[in-house]
């Protein structure tokens, strides 16, 4: 069990610590570079500008879901409930107001602004989490 444990808290830093790395590849608010360069070269063609929020969502995810189980194996029980609770909400919450978004607007300017508001949710919410996180 003990095995177990460390092993899995090994991962999970050696995940978080390949993003520290990288750290200078981030702006101030959380963004990769590659991200605000692909928005650059994108000229405003939807489809580029889409692709691009893609990219920068996967990097996210991939931030998101560090920093969420690093902060798990850092907080006692009666906390780990909270965020459990907390990122559950949190999630329905950035899927219905991207979903608001779209429905409310009209052609592909909905598309990039519920893109645009769900990948902001989530960069924010790496912010939030690194609060947790040693």
């Amino acid at each position: 069990m003990y095995f177990n444990k460390l092993t899995f808290l090994l991962s999970i830093i050696a995940a978080s610590f390949s993003f520290q790395l990288s750290a200078e590849e981030f702006d101030e608010q959380g963004y990769s570079l590659r991200y605000k360069q692909c928005m650059d070269n994108s000229g405003g063609v939807t489809s580029d500008m889409l692709a691009c929020m893609e990219e920068e969502l996967k990097v996210q995810d991939k931030l998101l879901n560090a920093q969420y189980k690093l902060a798990m194996q850092s907080l006692d029980k009666e906390q780990q409930k909270l965020l459990k609770e907390g990122q559950r909400s949190w999630l329905n919450m950035r899927e219905n107001d991207s979903q608001l978004i779209i429905k409310s607007s009209d052609g592909s300017l909905g598309h990039i602004d519920s893109s645009s508001l769900f990948l902001d949710y989530t960069v924010s919410r790496v912010q939030f989490l690194k609060r947790f996180n040693p």
